[in-house]
């Protein structure tokens, strides 16, 4: 454990850790309803705003994009501001950019403030998994993760059931308002029990690595997005895209490799247990949001299904999800067991 590491648990009680463990994990389940309660209403939002599917379907890819593309700067936006301004911001941002989607009347205000929600509720899990860590010692970090994990997890397996009762009792715009209770609560948590830290005035950000990563991650995912509508190479922007991607990404890795503090530092893919985590929740992300954009759509234009019952299918994946966490905090002291009797023996 680091020194800074060891100075942030000496400080931190167990209740003052309990406390800010539950902010935290507040602060995260914001974000995630997002994920989860937005997919229940795209065929609401469909008709309401006069869209097509392939249109519709931009509320959650820039959403996701924004978030893809802002979530690497947290490390630096912490050492510039400190956790605690980044976090207010972040929950207050967060907030006010949900409840300026409840306000959109056409489809382009919509996407715009998504994409602002994607971008200010992007730092928000890693930097609550970085306090989570810095205030447990290592004994009691996996079973603190489970508890992170779970309480996140619940929201998002509540949200989808009662946010479609609300969108199908009282419209849609109840799904971006059902945030702001939340969002003011943990806004309250914040400035009440996070302290500041995280300050590295020596930090910069490599501007050149980002930008070309962040150019090339978004013609990707355009291309994966609309490749198949605009029947691929069959289309002018996809023939532009791809060259430009393939550059990007050249450069990028080019810079990468010249550069003194690169945007993400290639030491990183060296330990094996962080490149087999990335490599898992990469899959992770393609088996989970995938179905959480069709099955909505599917389910009512398809199957007829309200929005009611939409909803507490998908909610009911986030109880597969809660004892997943379980299992894991679980298994994670267990394993932590076997190594120290192994070391002792």
């Amino acid at each position: 454990m680091s020194t800074s590491e060891t100075v942030a648990v000496s400080k931190s009680g167990p209740a003052n850790r309990a406390i800010i463990l539950l902010t935290v994990s507040l602060c995260t389940m914001l974000y995630a309803l997002t994920m989860t309660i937005v997919n229940v209403v795209l065929p609401q939002l469909q008709g309401a705003l006069s869209a097509t599917p392939d249109q519709i379907s931009w509320v959650v890819t820039l959403n996701v994009l924004a978030t893809a593309i802002v979530t690497p700067m947290t490390g630096w936006l912490v050492a510039r501001f400190g956790q605690r301004q980044v976090l207010i911001w972040s929950v207050a941002g967060f907030s006010l950019s949900s409840l300026l989607c409840a306000t959109a009347t056409t489809l382009p205000p919509l996407l715009l403030y998504r994409i602002a929600q994607g971008a200010l509720g992007a730092p928000l899990v890693p930097l609550a998994q970085a306090i989570i860590v810095s205030i447990y010692p290592p004994a009691q970090r996996a079973m603190a993760q489970g508890i992170f994990g779970m309480s996140v997890v619940i929201g998002p397996a509540i949200a989808p059931a009662l946010g479609g009762y609300l969108a199908e009792e009282y419209g849609w715009r109840w799904i971006f308002l059902l945030i702001l209770p939340l969002g003011l609560v943990a806004l309250l948590g914040v400035l009440a029990f996070i302290r500041d830290g995280g300050r590295q005035a020596s930090t910069r950000l490599d501007w050149t690595g980002f930008i070309l990563l962040s150019l090339a991650v978004s013609a990707l995912q355009f291309i994966m997005d609309r490749g198949q509508r605009l029947d691929w190479f069959e289309s002018e922007v996809v023939i532009l895209l791809v060259p430009g991607m393939g550059l990007s990404f050249y450069l990028y890795v080019v810079h990468t490799a010249t550069a003194e503090r690169p945007f993400i530092s290639p030491a990183l893919f060296l330990d094996r247990n962080f490149s087999a985590g990335l490599f898992l929740v990469f899959v992770y992300g393609m088996l989970n949001l995938t179905p959480l954009v069709l099955w909505p759509s599917m389910l009512q234009n398809l199957m007829g299904f309200p929005d009611s019952l939409i909803g507490t299918l998908l909610g009911t994946r986030g109880a597969g999800m809660v004892f997943g966490f379980m299992a894991a905090a679980r298994m994670g002291r267990l394993t932590r067991a076997l190594a120290l009797s192994s070391a002792s023996a």
